[in-house]
């Protein structure tokens, strides 16, 4: 049965608790310290102590065929990448070929902006036209230049995917440590630790 003491107990209760709770939440103090987040760390495997490829061979390979020698010193991402520039070069070599061609053709072409009339008439010989080059001749010479870009761009892709192999080759004993930590404004830093 409830009196009609327990509503007033309770209030009174009430505001013991609420005039008591903002005074021990002052007490506290705030934690300083960052929780502790577990470093994901991983150690880069190695398959003995001799590369599968000497670095001299590892050069040849990959300057004949970029990606090649990558992809047999287990690097992907680097064989990948060289693939991609020899494919994107070829394919734009194609292109700014096709494209030298064309402004070459357009080029030979001449534009006939008159006749010239002298002697003619009794003597019965036709009006000779007066032509005038093609004002697309002018696109010849940049186009040559686009072809020659990626043709340098072809060959410094091979020397530069050479270069890798040669270097992965050499390191390829050598383990590594690379660890995933969190940076300031929520970023993420990659830190590798080379043993000597």
């Amino acid at each position: 049965m409830v009196t009609p003491s327990t509503p007033r107990g309770s209030l009174i209760a009430s505001l013991v608790v609420a005039l008591g709770l903002p005074h021990l939440a002052w007490a506290q103090q705030r934690d300083t310290v960052p929780p502790a987040r577990p470093v994901p760390t991983f150690v880069v495997p190695k398959q003995g102590g001799a590369p599968p490829l000497t670095p001299k061979r590892a050069f040849l390979y990959s300057l004949a065929v970029p990606g090649s020698a990558q992809s047999i010193l287990d690097r992907p991402g680097a064989g990948a990448l060289f693939v991609t520039v020899e494919a994107g070069s070829l394919v734009m070599i194609a292109k700014s070929l096709h494209d030298l061609n064309v402004a070459r053709r357009l080029a030979a072409d001449s534009i006939v902006i008159g006749f010239d009339t002298t002697g003619t008439g009794a003597s019965g010989l036709p009006a000779r036209p007066i032509r005038q080059a093609s004002p697309l001749a002018v696109r010849v010479r940049p186009r040559r230049t686009f072809v020659e870009d990626w043709v340098t761009l072809l060959i410094v892709n091979h020397f530069i995917a050479g270069a890798d192999a040669y270097v992965a080759a050499n390191l390829w004993d050598v383990p590594t440590d690379i660890t995933l930590s969190p940076a300031s404004g929520g970023r993420m830093a990659v830190v590798a630790r080379i043993k000597w």
